[in-house]
C-alpha cells in the first residue's frame, strides 16, 4: 500500500495564482446576490408541497445520518443512523407509476417527470453496533462497505452478501471513518483525541496518530491520498504522513481556529489545500506543501449574547427534542436514569436549566468547487450558504434557507452547490449568482446529510430518464431518500 502514500510533490503554478488574502471580518455581502435570489418570502413556514423523491428507504427505527452511494453502481446505498444499525439496499424502476407534476405550475424545472417513481428491491441489514451509526462508505471498487459508531468499532462487511469481514478495534467512540480512495486502508477519529488507521485484509492497526487535544471532530484522507488530515475540539487542523504515521505539520496557534473545528475539505488539482470551518464562525484556507494560512473567511459575525440566544435556540429545540426522546426510550425500557448516563450531564447548561448558546453561529460544512473555478463554500448555523472566491477573498453571494445549513456539495463539473438544512429541504443554488433553482421536498423531518453524484453512460441507474445526478439525503424523519435531477434543465429553466 506505500504507492498510495508517497510524498506529493508541490506545484507552484497554481499556488502562484493564490492570492494570500486575510479577508476583512467586516467585509459586507453582496446585497443584490442575496436579493435577487428566488425564495419564498416565507421561506421558515413553508411546507413541502410534493414528494419529489425517485424513493425511499425506511427500514430504519430512528434518524438516519450518513450515507454513501456506489462508486461503480449508483442505485446501490449504504446508510446508518441512530438505530445502530446500518442498511445495504437497492432500488430500481417501479412499474406504471409516474411521478406527479403540478398542473396549476406546469412541469418542475429540472426534475424529471418522464420517469416511473422507484422501490426498494433488496435490503441488507447490518447488526451489530450498540451505539448510532456515524460512519458508512465503500471501498474504492465497492467490494466493501464500512461502519464506524459510537461503540468504538469500525466494522467491515462484504457489499454482496453482507458478511462481517472484520471488526476494528482501538478507539473511543467513533466521530468518523473513511476509506482510503485507492487501496483497502481505513481511517477513523475519535473523542480520544486519536486517529487510527487500519489495513482491512487483516484487521492490522497499522498507525494511532495523537496529538489533538480532546475529540477529533472531521478528517479524511487528502483527495491524493497521500496524507491525513484531522480538525478538532482543540481548534487545530493537523497534516499526518500515513505511511510513517508522523505529524507533518500542526498550523501555528495564531493560524488556528478560536473554537471547535467542525469541518474539513480538501482540494485543489494538486490536494495542496485544505479548507477547515470551526463553531468560531470562520473558514480557513490552508496550503499543505507551505505549511500556511493563505485565508481567512468570516462566515457569521459576533453577535451579542441576547441575538445569539435568540438565533440559536430554533437549532437547539431539535437537540433538546433528540434528549427527550432518549428519555422517554429509556424510561420504556426500565433503565434508570443518572448523570453516568451521558444524555443527562449539565454541562451546556446555566444554573436554570435552560441550554447556553455561543455568541458566534458556526460554520457546520465547507467544500472546494471541481473543475477550473477557485471557489469555495461554506455553510452555518446562521442558515446562510456563502460562496467565496479564492482569487479575490471576496464573498461571490449569500444563499438564504429557512434553517440551519448542515451539509453542502459541489456539482462534479458545473458552478453548483446543493445544500442540506435544518428546514427539511434540499436546494440546489448557482453558486455564480446565488440564485435558487430547485427545492428537492419530501423529507418532514431535518436533513442531516446529503451527497450528489453523476449519473453517465458506465453507471446509468434504472429510472433515471433524462437526470443528470443523483441527489441521495438523510433526515431525522428516519429515512433516506433519492432525487433524479436534469442539471442542464435546472440552468436554462
Amino acid at each position: 500500500m506505500s504507492e498510495f502514500f508517497e510524498e506529493n510533490q508541490e506545484d507552484q503554478a497554481f499556488d502562484d495564482q493564490m492570492s494570500e488574502v486575510e479577508v476583512d471580518d467586516s467585509a459586507p455581502v453582496d446585497d443584490e446576490s442575496v436579493a435577487g435570489q428566488d425564495i419564498p418570502d416565507n421561506v421558515e413556514e413553508a411546507t413541502p408541497a410534493v414528494d419529489l423523491s425517485y424513493v425511499a428507504f425506511s427500514a430504519h427505527s430512528d434518524s438516519v445520518y450518513c450515507a454513501a452511494v456506489h462508486p461503480l453502481s449508483p442505485g446501490l446505498v449504504i446508510t446508518g443512523g441512530g438505530d445502530d444499525t446500518a442498511y445495504i439496499w437497492k432500488f430500481a424502476k417501479q412499474a406504471d407509476t409516474h411521478m406527479d407534476t403540478d398542473e396549476s405550475t406546469g412541469e418542475l424545472a429540472g426534475v424529471s417527470s418522464s420517469f416511473p417513481r422507484g422501490e426498494v428491491i433488496s435490503t441488507i441489514k447490518l447488526s451489530g453496533h450498540t451505539d448510532t451509526v456515524t460512519s458508512v462508505g465503500f471501498n474504492f471498487n465497492g467490494s466493501l462497505a464500512l461502519t464506524g459508531a459510537y461503540d468504538g468499532l469500525v466494522k467491515i462487511w462484504q457489499v454482496e452478501t453482507g458478511e462481517l469481514v472484520q471488526t476494528l478495534e482501538g478507539p473511543e467512540d467513533v466521530e468518523w471513518a473513511h476509506w482510503h480512495n485507492k487501496g483497502n486502508a481505513v481511517i477513523a477519529g475519535s473523542r480520544d483525541g486519536t486517529v487510527w488507521m487500519w489495513l482491512t485484509h487483516n484487521g492490522q492497526c497499522v498507525h494511532v496518530f495523537a496529538g489533538h487535544d480532546g475529540a477529533v471532530t472531521c478528517g479524511s484522507f487528502t483527495r491524493d491520498g497521500k496524507s491525513i488530515i484531522t480538525g478538532g475540539e482543540d481548534g487545530t487542523v493537523r497534516q499526518w504522513m500515513p505511511k510513517t504515521g508522523q505529524c507533518r505539520h500542526v498550523f501555528a496557534i495564531a493560524d488556528a481556529h478560536q473554537a471547535d473545528v467542525t469541518c474539513l475539505a480538501s482540494g485543489g488539482a494538486d490536494a495542496d489545500f485544505v479548507l477547515s470551518g470551526s463553531a468560531d464562525g470562520t473558514v480557513h484556507l490552508y496550503q499543505l506543501s507551505g505549511k500556511r494560512k493563505l485565508q481567512t473567511f468570516l462566515h457569521s459575525k459576533q453577535l451579542d449574547e441576547d441575538t445569539a440566544n435568540a438565533a440559536a435556540a430554533e437549532a437547539a429545540a431539535a437537540r433538546r427534542e433528540a434528549r427527550e426522546q432518549a428519555a422517554l426510550a429509556t424510561v420504556r425500557e426500565g433503565d434508570e436514569m443518572n448523570e453516568e448516563d451521558g444524555d443527562f450531564d449539565d454541562e451546556g447548561y446555566d444554573s436554570e436549566g435552560e441550554e447556553k448558546h455561543d455568541a458566534v453561529l458556526g460554520v457546520e460544512c465547507v467544500g472546494f468547487a471541481n473543475g477550473e473555478f477557485k471557489w469555495v463554500a461554506s455553510g452555518g448555523m446562521d442558515k446562510t450558504m456563502k460562496v467565496w472566491d479564492t482569487m479575490t477573498g471576496t464573498v461571490r453571494c449569500t444563499c438564504l434557507h429557512g434553517g440551519s445549513v448542515v451539509a453542502l456539495v459541489w456539482h462534479s463539473t458545473l458552478p453548483l452547490v446543493a445544500t442540506a438544512a435544518l428546514d427539511n429541504v434540499v436546494r440546489i443554488w448557482d453558486a455564480r449568482n446565488g440564485k435558487l433553482l430547485q427545492e428537492l421536498t419530501g423529507h418532514n423531518d431535518l436533513v442531516t446529510s446529503i451527497d450528489m453524484v453523476p449519473i453517465t453512460a458506465e453507471n446509468r441507474v434504472e429510472g433515471a430518464g433524462d437526470a443528470t445526478d443523483m441527489i441521495i439525503s438523510v433526515s431525522d424523519d428516519h429515512t433516506s431518500r433519492v432525487f433524479f435531477v436534469n442539471v442542464p434543465a435546472l440552468v436554462t429553466a
